[in-house]
């Protein structure tokens, strides 16, 4: 009995065995829980959730009145092919500042991941590991807008249904005639190079992919300034150089922003040390989406009386007030809240940086109906 008890007992393991054992164990679950600690750092808390409801219900009001108030959606009632109906009115812009939202969330969690944080070694840093991590929802996001905005764009142009857009765009023979037609193959594109980037965010292990694949984000971006009214602007070719560089840099500014205010919760000097960086990009983009809407807006007004004299004016007129908002809140967060973070202390700039998102997502969707809005 005892002879066949010990023949079915494995043998004892060494000691030292042992012990390696639970030490390589014990290593796998630290190495664990600190990824889910960075993770979880970069995860929205109770206020974060709070504003970004506040943020979908706010660009889409703002969005819904500035159209109402502008005649954006009337205009596309009487197309010269017809009218798809009140989904492809209103779905369009939607699905544009669905767009404009998540391409701007990706390129700013790639700029923070990149540029923004430190990179000592040629492998990104697990702070910037994870802050790309929490790119990819976005950049999946905003190939999903895109795809959305291109068939809603479809069906704009050829006056039908969502429905008959899709069967016209599944039609044999028919890509090459949809391709020509430059706002789909625009939006075509950028829904392309949105997947790539979303594909890229898992495979980037180096600093020197980041920027490639950051790279691929600002190309994304490009294909938006083709759409809207700068092919019938006066100059199309600058006002389309104009809105490439307003589009990349309220991107870049909007997106930046929203990525300190996530790694504000995260452990260690990150936020210390990706705020200055950040807060002299935030001033070159501030300057640029100046300048690029300045230049837009006398491009597409023709006169200084359009301003006051016309529904697109009008609309320029508000968005200017608040990017000049936005610019106060910038000098603030230079005075105060970056000293104060640099000190050790963040409450000042998670407020301050959640209220300038908010007034971010109003421009946006004011941005978002001046191209639905016909211009003078």
């Amino acid at each position: 009995m005892a002879a066949r008890t010990q023949v079915g007992t494995a043998p004892p393991a060494p000691e030292g065995t042992a012990a390696a054992g639970a030490a390589a164990a014990g290593a796998r679950t630290g190495a664990r829980q600190q990824r889910a600690g960075r993770a979880g750092a970069l995860a929205p808390g109770a206020a974060a959730r709070t504003a970004a409801a506040a943020a979908l219900l706010l660009g889409p009001g703002v969005l819904v009145l500035a159209l109402a108030l502008g005649g954006g959606v009337e205009g596309a009632r009487h197309g010269a092919l017809g009218d798809g109906g009140a989904a492809v009115r209103w779905g369009l812009p939607l699905a544009q500042l669905a767009l404009r939202a998540t391409s701007a969330a990706t390129a700013g969690l790639l700029l923070c991941a990149v540029a923004l944080l430190p990179n000592p070694d040629a492998a990104l840093s697990p702070a910037a590991a994870a802050v790309l991590r929490r790119c990819r929802p976005w950049a999946l996001a905003w190939a999903a807008s895109a795809a959305a905005a291109s068939v809603l764009t479809a069906a704009t142009v050829a006056g039908t249904t969502v429905p008959g857009a899709l069967a016209a765009l599944a039609a044999p023979g028919t890509w090459q005639a949809w391709w020509a037609v430059e706002p789909v193959r625009a939006l075509l594109e950028c829904t392309a190079l949105a997947g790539v980037v979303a594909l890229g965010v898992r495979a980037v292990r180096s600093h020197t992919a980041g920027w490639a694949l950051l790279l691929a984000a600002g190309l994304a971006l490009l294909p938006q300034a083709l759409t809207g009214h700068v092919v019938h602007a006066q100059a199309p070719r600058l006002a389309a150089a104009a809105l490439a560089v307003h589009v990349l840099g309220a991107a870049t500014w909007t997106g930046g922003l929203l990525a300190l205010v996530l790694l504000r919760r995260a452990p260690g000097p990150h936020l210390a040390h990706a705020l200055p960086r950040y807060s002299r990009v935030a001033l070159v983009c501030f300057s640029a989406v100046v300048l690029s809407g300045a230049v837009s807006a006398a491009v597409s007004l023709g006169s200084a009386g359009a301003l006051t004299s016309t529904s697109w004016g009008r609309l320029v007129l508000l968005k200017t007030a608040a990017v000049l908002v936005l610019a106060a809140a910038g000098a603030a967060h230079r005075r105060w809240s970056v000293p104060q973070v640099l000190a050790g202390s963040r409450g000042a700039f998670a407020r301050l940086g959640t209220a300038e998102l908010l007034l971010m997502v109003v421009a946006v969707a004011l941005a978002v109906a001046l191209g639905r809005t016909p211009s003078p």
